[in-house]
């Protein structure tokens, strides 16, 4: 396979080790324009995430350097990646030291890292930025999957009164509209450290906050006049939550050992396991509802592992288990909450 990519340094002595988070580059783009700055691309190492699956990538390979300066101040800063596997990347954001302050008392306060205490794992990016994986730390506490939420935040801690207090808890999306407390919900999952998948709810939510007369914001069978009320008057915890919102992942894969593997995501998709001559771009969103009897596994890239898939998003009265065999097991768990 050809290499499309040249050995980099890692950084420049500009950067220290010290300065470096783990987050989505795109954030980090909306909160620098947020605050008055242009961002300017200095070096392009990387011929785009979009590429790296196919590519004979470093273990670890310096992607773009950028400045950004509001006329007052400069930030340089660099957008890494380290390679964990062929499908899964961890990305870094490193900057200089000058710009320490305005970037950890200000920049960072306004988004949520994903870096989970609870795995001993920092967020691992997909390279189409879908999702992350979960290594087996996790399994060492309950692990606890709560399906759609949807704004009703005393149902939720009352459920989650019922869990171990050293439960791991993984959200399935939908945590916003319908219900008066999205504002509440969302602040309780943050505040607690909770790994969430983003649902179809969240991206409306996204897409339609500033547009009081989209239908989202219109019409009740969304819901999202609820959760916008549940900000009236409180922009700042608006963004706050938009940001989390735009952190999300469409999908978290969990490994429990060498043999159980597991697939959260808030639509079902399955489509997500054919890898082979498959672009991640045909399913930028993991909701794709229809089972697929011709589906073939890809036993190289799965290793023949277990695959136990647990999605939300289509309302049934109980938990649907959907049996494939030894090898796979669905399961429904949004049950109109």
């Amino acid at each position: 396979m050809k290499r499309l990519f040249r050995k980099k340094k890692l950084l420049s002595k500009s950067f220290s080790e010290d300065s470096v988070v783990t987050i989505n580059n795109t954030v980090i783009f909306r909160l620098l324009k947020r605050h008055g700055y242009s961002v300017k691309l200095k070096k392009r190492n990387l011929f785009g995430f979009g590429n790296a699956a196919s590519c004979d990538l470093d273990d670890t390979t310096v992607c773009d350097e950028y400045s950004a300066t509001n006329g007052e101040s400069l930030i340089e800063f660099a957008i890494t990646v380290d390679k964990i596997d062929k499908y899964h990347y961890k990305i870094k954001f490193k900057y200089n030291p000058e710009a320490q302050e305005f970037v950890e008392k200000t920049l960072l306060p306004q988004v949520v890292l994903k870096n989970r205490p609870h795995t001993n794992e920092v967020a691992i990016e997909h390279n189409d930025h879908l999702g992350y994986l979960m290594d087996n730390a996790i399994f060492k506490t309950n692990v606890f999957v709560v399906g759609n939420v949807h704004g009703c935040y005393h149902t939720m801690r009352a459920l989650l009164e019922q869990f171990p207090k050293d439960s791991t808890i993984i959200f399935i999306g939908d945590v916003c509209d319908y219900g008066n407390f999205t504002k509440d919900v969302i602040e309780f999952i943050i505040e607690n450290n909770y790994s969430c998948v983003k649902g179809n709810h969240e991206s409306y939510f996204l897409k339609s906050y500033d547009s009081p007369k989209s239908i989202w914001a219109t019409d009740p069978k969304y819901g999202g006049a609820k959760t916008l009320q549940s900000y009236k008057d409180d922009p700042h915890t608006l963004h706050k939550h938009l940001n989390w919102i735009e952190s999300l992942p469409s999908y978290i894969e969990l490994n429990a050992d060498n043999y159980a593997h597991f697939f959260i995501s808030h639509g079902y998709g399955r489509p997500y396991y054919r890898r082979r001559n498959t672009s991640y771009a045909d399913y930028a969103l993991i909701h794709n509802h229809y089972l697929n009897d011709d589906f073939k596994w890809d036993y190289e890239s799965l290793e023949n592992n277990a695959i136990t898939h647990i999605f939300g998003h289509d309302v049934v009265e109980d938990v649907l288990i959907v049996d494939h065999g030894e090898m796979q097991k669905d399961f429904g768990l949004n049950t109109g909450v």
